[in-house]
């Protein structure tokens, strides 16, 4: 777990340091990054709590030209958390590493042709938790999930894009023997890359707003051709408040739907008796975070 610390770290510094220079091209480029650390303690507490330590990180970068018939969008988010409670041992609370960039050629004011490239995974090993067992469930590229796409690009107000491409290929990879063994994530069984081909829908809004309000929201809808009654979805939302310069205060949201994602659950088919179904469900996961923000 610290050696994942000291890369995020790393990163965060590099990045940082290319990012900030001056640049006098036709790039805009900026970013901000942001630690956040939280802690409690008690000892023979009469109204009662547990321990805990909460670290999070968090990058986020952009670099992005606009020419006179063209345009190039390019971010990188990248976010690592640990959570310890009591006397357990440290366990990540967020994982994210996303690259995003878009190339778009005017046809009008509000129209673009535009291609489209998405890549999502992680850093770290990741576990479920239950009251009886530890279950390994993901690893860095496995799974990762890499979208290119071609299509085109409405843009009717600022700060809102509606992509739509009826070209679009996915690919899933599992590049971890045990997981991929298991057919996780929608690879066949022992096979550690699975390609789809469909169409991808993807609307994104940012607006900034008075007093340091700062909202993005992003869903993204991939069907595949093979079976395109069942449609793919993540749809993100971030709702961030600079207090001063150095402090802000974030709330993230992210929820998810894939149909090759199985997730087990334990319910009550009938009194008393409970089974386990692995099928497709609806992630959420939302992450509150106050912290120093860094922008540059």
């Amino acid at each position: 777990m610290k050696r994942i610390l000291y890369v995020v770290a790393a990163i965060i510094m590099l990045a940082s340091n290319s990012f900030a220079q001056s640049d006098t091209s036709t790039w805009k480029k900026g970013g901000l990054s942001s630690v956040g650390l939280s802690q409690s303690s008690f000892t023979n507490w009469a109204a009662g709590g547990i321990s805990n330590t909460n670290i999070t990180s968090l990058i986020s970068l952009y670099a992005n030209q606009k020419l006179k018939n063209s345009t190039w969008e390019n971010s990188l988010d990248l976010g690592f958390g640990t959570q310890k409670i009591e006397s357990a041992d440290f366990r990540k609370s967020e994982d994210r590493i996303e690259l995003n960039s878009k190339y778009g050629r005017k046809i009008n004011d509000k129209l673009n042709y535009s291609t489209l490239l998405n890549f999502r995974s992680q850093f770290a090993q990741g576990f479920n938790y239950t009251d009886t067992s530890v279950i390994y469930v993901s690893n860095i590229m496995a799974p990762s999930f890499t979208t290119i796409s071609a299509g085109v690009d409405y843009r009717p107000l600022e700060g809102l894009s509606i992509y739509f491409s009826p070209i679009t290929g996915k690919i899933t990879t599992v590049l971890d023997d045990q997981l991929s063994n298991q057919g996780a994530y929608g690879v066949d069984t022992g096979k550690k890359v699975r390609f789809e081909f469909g169409a991808l829908a993807s609307v994104k809004y940012q607006k900034v707003f008075k007093n340091n309000i700062q909202l993005k929201s992003k869903i993204d809808m991939f069907g595949n051709f093979e079976d395109f009654q069942a449609i793919d979805v993540n749809w993100e939302n971030i709702f961030a408040f600079q207090i001063t310069k150095l402090l802000a205060v974030s709330l993230t949201s992210t929820l998810l739907y894939d149909q090759d994602i199985l997730i087990v659950k334990r319910v009550e088919e009938s009194p008393g008796v409970f089974i386990e179904e692995n099928k497709p469900r609806i992630q959420f996961k939302q992450v509150f975070a106050l912290g120093l923000t860094y922008k540059f």
